[in-house]
């Protein structure tokens, strides 16, 4: 399935970041304030007055911290994880039709007035369309270029328009010289990453589309437009086809922009005239608030970051730059970076400065002991590692963002030559460099005594009503359990069994739609649950989704690895390494590294509990399935092993090993007929259910099993007693 604003409603909602909106609002005068209030979580919209059957989605994302959601990563790997994936570049296919084309009209049918546009602020012209990508090519190459434009509704077939004069600027430009309007195609409503692709500035002339392609890690389908030679992406929810007309400028604006005020960029601005519309048959409008540190400025804060760090970390042969982010306000940056030298830190903010974006004017870099994403912290390292006199430089006299009110205007928008010119400032807020480790080492932050080995929720009565996560997310005392391959299965039952015991579950599966609809399954049970997508063999994601879980409930008291993969039933010397490589791969080095990640959380506590799973294959073996025997059977040792490790820390290591087990694939696999020659083999006289064995896996992490560890636990009528 392509990703689109509906699978990202979903992945949302498996989230627990989604509040549907049914009473009654008015998208002109109430929306805009209902979505400024909610920056930790997504509002859809299902009851707009004056606009029936319209749905309405936005604040997905409100707020930067929320964006590594759409990535499936930690936070602070969002912004590296966009770099890596732009790196390696995206592709378009054109395709015959899509959702978009269910609805189609055309001239005089055309009225945008019957969208539910709403009204960001209370000062601006009018209604806006904010979450409008356009689409213009540059008619001397052909080339595409996907930009943010804010879109003032003049009537049923016109808008205003702010053009920055950046790309499509540039596009229209020569479209004018020509005597001719710039057909243009506006997308609203589609996945985030294409809002990210908008925002990202590069070369002119390389398609945003195709960058959109990259961050959504699949190939983007593009239909033909109606009335002009132009694409739009397929899975869209509507697209508005016209052109911005030669020659023509009007009063446009105000309008609430990303820095918190209205002036900037109002005046005699082009017009858009609309020639079509195509949309879903049940679209679902996308509106963006505006403002500082809401949902326009997430979509601006993570590519900028991302290129700024594309761009800085080849500074003087390779910085080490960790990260950067943009600040509330958009024209100031942070660089997250370990300074070796002297001066090293100022050249690194000068490029920062001069990157792609016009946006950043001020420039701030702090060590790896600082976290940037809070930005108290921030100003912590620039009151006590900066000396004023040393530590801050002015540039004077620079080209600045032309919609940057604090600095001086040239020309005026909609015309050539607009501009601002101003100030620039570089805050070199790192600790001495790695070459002076004396005064370095002055700098080192504090630690309390018993920092990782004391945690104030073992200190804490159940009655005192304090939260142990200490996230004010739930009053009672919840443990938190990770289950690997929790989204089918015998996963899934110990998922649901462990839920029902009032731990809370975290899902990681592979398969993503399984995990959000188990995570879903648990919530609406009344379970704490939340699903994350994982490849378990590769120890990134795995990292990744530990720090995840334990940003979003808690610290990990249970770990259960049920994540399996492929058997290969073949002779060996049938089989291939890549064959033999898989097997191993999901069923021995996935439960090594979650285990890896979680083991030392658990032994700074002294407490958890793991379980593995093994099978009797890994005991008895079996005959064209050596690969998997041989994986089970590294599961127990590794159990064996690993109990052996983390018993002085008070950690349980168990395993269990389930027989025949009537899970859905065995039943879509198997026929009746080969499912019944086991029941001979079991004394007990019946195949194994998924409940079963999930009974197993809770009283190995249950309060009732106090001394067992090392221990492989047969799930399997008797089948194997040893």
């Amino acid at each position: 399935m392509k990703k689109d604003i509906r699978t990202w409603i979903e992945q949302l909602r498996g989230a627990g970041l989604l509040d549907t909106v049914s009473k009654p609002v008015d998208p002109r005068t109430q929306m805009g304030a209902l979505l400024w209030q909610s920056r930790e979580r997504a509002l859809l919209f299902d009851n707009l007055e004056g606009f029936p059957g319209w749905r309405c989605l936005g604040q997905a994302p409100g707020d930067v911290r929320l964006a590594p959601l759409a990535f499936g990563c930690d936070r602070d790997e969002m912004v590296p994880e966009f770099v890596r994936r732009t790196g390696k570049g995206g592709s378009t296919r054109l395709v015959s039709s899509g959702p978009v084309k269910e609805r189609v009209f055309t001239g005089d049918r055309v009225d945008i007035t019957t969208l539910p546009i709403h009204q960001c602020g209370v000062r601006d012209g009018g209604p806006f369309i904010s979450a409008g990508l356009m689409i213009s090519k540059d008619p001397d190459t052909g080339r595409r270029n996907l930009s943010f434009h804010r879109l003032q509704m003049k009537g049923p077939r016109k808008t205003g328009i702010l053009l920055y004069p950046r790309h499509s600027w540039i596009n229209y430009r020569k479209h004018e010289a020509r005597g001719e309007g710039m057909p243009v195609a506006v997308m609203i409503g589609h996945h985030p990453m294409y809002y990210f692709a908008a925002a990202t500035t590069t070369d002119y002339g390389a398609d945003e589309l195709a960058i959109a392609s990259a961050l959504l890690q699949e190939e983007v389908e593009m239909v033909k437009c109606e009335t002009i030679d132009m694409e739009a992406p397929a899975q869209a929810e509507v697209v508005l086809e016209g052109e911005i007309l030669p020659n023509v400028r009007e009063e446009e604006g105000p309008f609430s922009e990303f820095q918190d005020y209205y002036l900037a960029g109002a005046g005699q601005n082009p017009v858009f005239r609309v020639n079509a519309m195509t949309m879903r048959g049940d679209a679902i409008f996308k509106n963006i608030q505006n403002g500082a540190e809401v949902e326009g400025c997430v979509y601006h804060k993570v590519p900028m970051s991302s290129q700024i760090l594309r761009r800085i970390r080849s500074v003087g042969g390779g910085a080490q730059v960790r990260n950067v982010l943009v600040l509330p306000g958009i024209f100031g940056v942070v660089v997250q970076m370990n300074a070796r030298y002297y001066g090293e830190a100022r050249n690194v903010l000068m490029a920062a400065l001069s990157s792609e974006y016009q946006h950043p004017k001020v420039a701030i870099a702090v060590d790896e002991d600082v976290d940037i994403f809070d930005y108290a912290d921030v100003l912590w390292a620039v009151s006590t590692r900066v000396n004023p006199a040393e530590d801050i430089i002015t540039i004077p006299g620079a080209r600045v963002h032309a919609m940057d009110p604090s600095c001086r205007e040239v020309g005026a928008p909609g015309a050539p030559g607009w501009h601002r010119v101003g100030g620039k400032v570089m805050i070199d807020a790192t600790k001495p460099p790695e070459c002076d480790p004396a005064r370095r080492f002055e700098f080192e932050r504090l630690k309390p005594m018993g920092a990782g080995q004391v945690r104030l929720e073992d200190f804490l009565c159940s009655g005192s009503g304090a939260d142990r996560r200490g996230h004010g997310k739930e009053p009672e005392l919840s443990e938190v359990a990770i289950v690997s391959g929790g989204a089918n299965g015998i996963g899934r039952c110990v998922a649901l069994r462990f839920a029902r015991a009032g731990i809370a579950v975290a899902i990681a599966d592979s398969d993503r739609e399984g995990a959000h609809r188990v995570a879903g399954e648990l919530r609406a049970a009344g379970a704490q649950a939340r699903a994350y997508e994982v490849d378990v063999t590769r120890a990134a994601d795995v990292r990744d989704v530990a720090a995840r879980v334990r940003r979003d409930l808690g610290a990990v008291d249970f770990l259960a690895n049920l994540a399996g993969g492929t058997i290969h039933v073949k002779a060996v010397e049938d089989l291939s390494w890549a064959e033999w490589r898989e097997v191993m791969d999901v069923n021995l080095k996935g439960t090594f590294l979650f285990c890896r990640e979680v083991a030392p959380a658990m032994m700074e506590r002294r407490s958890g509990r793991i379980v593995n799973t093994a099978s009797n294959y890994g005991f008895t073996g079996c005959a064209l399935r050596t690969p998997y025997s041989a994986a089970k059977a590294g599961v127990v040792g590794f159990t064996k092993s690993l109990a052996q490790e983390l018993a002085p820390y008070g950690i349980l290591v168990n395993a269990v090993a389930p027989g025949p087990t009537d899970t859905p694939r065995v039943l879509a696999k198997s026929t009746p007929e080969a499912r019944e020659k086991w029941k001979p083999l079991i004394p007990l006289g019946r195949t194994g259910q998924p409940e079963d064995v999930a009974e197993g896996f809770y009283f190995l992490v249950s309060p009732e099993n106090t001394y067992i560890t090392g221990y492989t636990l047969h799930v399997n009528g008797g089948l194997v007693m040893n």
